[in-house]
């Protein structure tokens, strides 16, 4: 199971295809010179009384959790899901009775690939773009005197967000790809601009 899920994380954290090229090229017709980012994950399990790698990320893994956060994590998933049952209809002296429906609130085993995928981001250093519910948003956003969620600040262009949908580290959308935009791997740029210094832009295979 957990081969499988660090598989799936690594397919799905690097699906965008981006690169690093450097800002100022002077060669005609464009710079040849790509490094790709390659985010990729190791997941290995281990005895809670074998020694831990000190370089290593560790968290506790169980067979089911209701929410996930970025140290405690479920093989399987638990949603909590409300339906209705309606009973069938007797018949009582000739007269047709419908019971009354009832309504069962109940947790449902869900796939948990998206959120090991949620929850590796986080150890990247990704924070989350919600706020709801728990959500811990980019340290812009919350005011340092309450360390609440400041819901005015405004939102930059091109930086996290602080509630947005259909985003890797926010709400995804049932059936489609999280979207990862260029600045999840902002971090990585600066890191490789000050190691070799020279200026780098984050670009994307087919543009």
């Amino acid at each position: 199971m957990i081969q499988e899920k660090q598989d799936k994380v690594n397919e799905l954290l690097n699906y965008a295809g981006y690169y690093l090229t450097p800002t100022d090229c002077n060669i005609e017709g464009g710079c040849t010179c790509i490094v790709p980012i390659i985010m990729d994950v190791s997941m290995q399990v281990q005895h809670a009384s074998e020694p831990q790698n000190p370089l290593a990320h560790y968290i506790n893994l169980y067979p089911s959790a209701s929410r996930a956060d970025e140290s405690n994590w479920g093989e399987v998933e638990l949603k909590t899901e409300t339906y209705q049952i309606q009973a069938a209809p007797k018949f009582e002296n000739g007269t047709v009775i419908v019971p009354r429906s009832r309504l069962i609130k109940e947790e449902r085993p869900q796939n948990s690939t998206a959120v090991f995928l949620h929850e590796t981001a986080h150890l990247f250093g990704f924070p989350d773009e919600y706020f709801e519910g728990g959500g811990a948003v980019h340290k812009m956003y919350i005011k340092p005197d309450t360390q609440a969620v400041d819901i005015h600040f405004p939102e930059p262009k091109d930086d996290w967000k602080r509630r947005v949908d259909g985003q890797l580290m926010s709400s995804a959308v049932p059936g489609k790809m999280p979207i990862i935009p260029p600045y999840y791997y902002e971090q990585f740029r600066q890191y490789f601009e000050k190691k070799t210094g020279v200026r780098w832009t984050i670009k994307k295979l087919g543009n």
